[in-house]
């Protein structure tokens, strides 16, 4: 049986954009659920190290920032939901937007949709199947929750995610092997030196990534990444980071009409393109929030 609930607004993703536009709206005293299918923090549970975000002048590390972001939510008593939205639908008749889980239906006013990115697949033989027998990932805070240590990493990439999540799975006393297209790199200088300067990390550059096969050795399967020039690069485990993509659900795009009547938002990393930040994140959440504000409170 499908759960009907109402809301004045409802906030879909609870990344920094979704908590910033739930937490202002909060403030404004308007009445605001903030639903995600996972954990509160978003894209930030998979970052190493926060140190370009106002106020944490020593820096903070992806998860302990999520935790702050929990932390506020309760604080200002902001109703959160965790659950996956399925599909979004206009209803007419009662001048409401829909947002249908499995279980739940939510309907609202306003409607703000901060759903973030999804990893990219690189498409390729043997990836999937690797994939669903827990040998390949697609994002860190999924391995760290597995609390793997001394383990051998293949980590494909060469932008600020591949170097900053090696630094991040290095700390575990991990060994990572960095696999890259081009002997130059994407990512800032100040994270591929860092991870350089730890003896766990090595990079193999100018590797075109052919398929994914696996081997069995002692009881235990081995994830291997084949490369053009007839390399194999054998693992314990692999973790593909070639670029993100938006997050987009199921139907939003029919409902852009109601964007020019500030009735729908999207906000966040899902239209940042490469500006993935903490703070134009968060901005974007503020944003949104004051100008559903003006519009309902009329200030």
């Amino acid at each position: 049986m499908m759960v009907n609930k109402k809301n004045q607004i409802v906030v879909i993703g609870a990344g920094p954009a979704g908590c910033a536009a739930a937490i202002q709206l909060k403030r404004y005293g308007l009445e605001v659920i903030l639903i995600d299918r996972d954990k509160i923090g978003g894209l930030v549970r998979n970052a190493n190290f926060v140190e370009n975000y106002l106020g944490f002048p020593k820096g903070i590390s992806g998860v302990e920032f999520c935790y702050t972001l929990e932390e506020h939510l309760k604080h200002l008593e902001v109703e959160t939901v965790k659950d996956e939205i399925v599909s979004l639908d206009w209803d007419k008749s009662q001048d409401e937007f829909i947002a249908k889980s499995k279980k739940n239906q939510y309907n609202c006013q306003y409607l703000v949709i901060a759903t973030g990115t999804k990893p990219r697949r690189m498409n390729l033989k043997g990836e999937e199947e690797l994939w669903k027998n827990g040998l390949l990932f697609y994002e860190p805070a999924k391995m760290l929750e597995k609390l793997f240590f001394n383990k051998k990493i293949a980590i494909i990439g060469s932008g600020d995610a591949a170097f900053d999540y090696a630094i991040n799975l290095a700390n575990r006393e991990n060994h990572i092997t960095i696999i890259t297209r081009t002997k130059d790199y994407k990512s800032l200088p100040l994270l591929v030196k860092r991870a350089t300067d730890n003896k766990l990390s090595t990079i193999k550059p100018n590797q075109v990534i052919k398929e994914f096969s696996a081997k069995k050795e002692k009881e235990e399967i081995h994830p291997i990444v084949k490369t053009k020039s007839k390399d194999e690069i054998v693992s314990d485990f692999i973790l593909v980071a070639v670029g993100r993509d938006p997050n987009h659900l199921p139907s939003e795009v029919k409902l852009d009409k109601f964007i020019k009547d500030k009735r729908l938002f999207f906000i966040g990393d899902l239209v940042s393109e490469n500006n993935r930040q903490i703070s134009i994140a968060s901005g974007h959440g503020i944003r949104c929030a004051m100008d559903i504000a003006k519009e309902i409170l009329n200030i």
